[in-house]
C-alpha cells in the first residue's frame, strides 16, 4: 500500500513555527481528495495533516513525513498560503530529495504558471477539481509512468459519486463546532475577486438524498 500525505500549509512560518488566521473549519478540499482516493483505490492510502491547526513546526512536519514515508506529498494552497506552501516545499525538498510534490488548490488554478516559476520545489501541478485527476496521477506515478508537469483536473459531473468527507482523517475536536458543507459545484460568472478558476463553469448539484445523508453523518 503506497501513501500520499495531503498537507494544508499555514500563511507562513516564522523560525519554523506556523502562523495562520482562521482555522475554524476543516480543509474541505483536502477531505474530499483523501476520501475519494481511499474509496476508489485499493493500492493507495491518503492521509491529511493540517499544519496550522496542529501547530506543527517545519521540523515536526519533516518528522511526520519520515515516519509515514509517503511516495507523494500533495499541497493545496490558496493565494494567502503561498508563502507557507513555498517554505514547506523547500523544507521537504531539502530533506527528501526524491520526494514528489504535487501542488493544487485555488491559486495555481488561477495562476498555472506558478509551477514553472518554482520548478525545484513543485514537481507537478493540478488545476481545477482534482479528485479524478489526482488519483489517475498517483496510479501512474506508482508504476513509474511519466506525467505532464501541469494538468487540468477533470470535472466531476455526478457529485454523488464523491464520498462524503471522512472527518476521521482529521482531529475534528480541534476545529469550531460549526460545519462547512458543499451542496453544489460550478459557477458561470467571472467575479475578479473570486477563485472561480479552481472550479468548472458547469453547475452541478448533489441529490437531496445525498445531502441529507451527509447532514446525518455530521450530526
Amino acid at each position: 500500500m503506497k501513501k500520499i500525505l495531503l498537507l494544508s500549509p499555514p500563511l507562513y512560518f516564522s523560525k519554523g513555527i506556523p502562523h495562520s488566521l482562521d482555522n475554524s473549519v476543516p480543509a474541505l478540499g483536502l477531505l474530499y481528495l483523501a476520501s475519494y482516493i481511499n474509496r476508489y483505490s485499493k493500492t493507495i492510502k491518503a492521509n491529511i495533516v493540517d499544519i496550522a491547526v496542529e501547530k506543527l513546526s517545519l521540523e515536526e512536519v519533516v518528522d511526520i513525513v519520515k515516519r509515514r514515508k509517503p511516495f507523494v506529498v500533495g499541497i493545496s494552497s490558496m493565494t494567502p498560503q503561498l508563502q507557507g506552501a513555498v517554505e514547506l516545499a523547500h523544507s521537504l525538498k531539502n530533506n527528501f530529495k526524491d520526494l514528489k510534490i504535487i501542488l493544487g488548490g485555488p491559486h495555481i488554478s488561477a495562476d498555472p504558471g506558478f509551477i514553472d516559476r518554482h520548478p525545484n520545489l513543485f514537481d507537478y501541478g493540478i488545476t481545477g477539481e482534482a479528485e479524478i485527476t489526482l488519483l489517475e496521477t498517483l496510479n501512474k506515478l506508482a508504476i513509474g509512468k511519466k506525467i505532464p508537469r501541469l494538468q487540468v483536473g477533470k470535472t466531476v459531473v455526478a457529485l454523488d459519486t464523491i464520498p462524503i468527507p471522512d472527518k476521521g482523517l482529521i482531529n475534528r475536536e480541534k476545529y469550531s463546532e460549526h460545519e462547512s458543507m458543499m451542496f453544489s459545484r460550478g459557477c458561470p460568472y467571472n467575479c475578479y475577486y473570486c477563485s472561480r478558476p479552481s472550479i468548472s463553469r458547469t453547475i452541478r448539484y448533489r441529490s437531496a438524498k445525498n445531502v441529507i445523508r451527509e447532514i446525518k453523518y455530521v450530526y
